[in-house]
């Protein structure tokens, strides 16, 4: 369950530009050990004016003083807020030791129970995927070595497990509501639970971006071009009365019960 993730060629004007931003500003965090870009940019998913991403790792109990025009403290990390080559760069920085327990505790993970997937916190999964896509600007030697830590067929299994778990529940939800004839509700409901069950289908076929706006995109890099298909049919079509509504839902959650059962039919 392994993926070519489609990041783009690293090359060009602008690739050395994002390159030169970034050095500049790990320069601004001397207890840097190890650095690196992510983001939508190596996913291949960036627009022009999307945030440049910049990871700095730290030893425990290092001083890391504020090097943004803003920051704020989230789930265990810090971000600095800046803005540098008419983008804006959110520099990320977490412990060395704070990754590495990331990669242990998906090991200790149970893949056979899906919703044991929910046990860990999503910016754990996410900074995983980060740190696979990325590039190092310092300490590339020691970046390596951390990545190869993490099992990225695993981390992409439990993506999977996560987003199944969560399809189990919202198409309960929408059973509901179309039981209840409540159309909009069921329209509603039937939307996240396909949403759900098309987050888990690129998960396991690979992809570890557990981001759902970027659903779309994933398909495309995935080459599931026949399930984006379906997938934008039935996500778009509702109809205006209750009864029309009910009948989108329904097919809705056909499609989405067929995306579950090929995504967890996957190794």
């Amino acid at each position: 369950m392994t993926a070519d993730l489609g990041r783009p060629e690293l090359t060009g004007e602008v690739w050395a530009r994002r390159i030169a931003v970034g050095r500049q500003i790990v320069e601004r965090y001397p207890a840097t050990r190890i650095s690196f870009l992510s983001g939508s940019f190596l996913d291949g998913f960036a627009t022009p004016t999307s945030d440049l991403d910049i990871f700095v790792l730290v030893d425990n109990g290092a001083e890391v003083a504020s090097a943004g025009s803003a920051s704020f403290d989230a789930d265990g990390r810090r971000i600095d807020i800046d803005y540098a080559d008419d983008v804006t760069v959110d520099t990320e920085v977490w412990t060395v030791d704070s990754i590495v327990s990331i990669a242990t505790e998906l090991e200790k993970i149970d893949l056979a129970n899906w919703n044991a997937a929910g046990g860990i916190e999503g910016i754990k999964l996410t900074v995983a995927h980060r740190l696979r896509i990325g590039e190092p600007l310092t300490g590339a030697k020691e970046f390596a070595a951390l990545r190869d830590l993490f099992d990225w067929p695993r981390l992409s299994t439990v993506i999977r497990n996560r987003c199944l778990a969560a399809y189990n529940s919202l198409a309960d939800d929408a059973i509901g509501a179309i039981k209840s004839g409540d159309g909009m509700t069921s329209v509603l409901m039937s939307r996240d639970a396909l949403g759900a069950a098309a987050d888990a289908l690129t998960a396991a076929f690979g992809h570890t971006n557990a981001k759902s706006k970027w659903r779309w995109r994933k398909f495309g890099v995935l080459g599931l071009t026949e399930d984006a298909e379906s997938y934008r049919r039935a996500e778009f079509t509702t109809g205006d009365t209750d009864a029309a509504m009910i009948a989108s839902s329904k097919a809705r959650l056909r499609l989405a019960s067929e995306f579950a059962v090929k995504a967890s039919a996957r190794p």
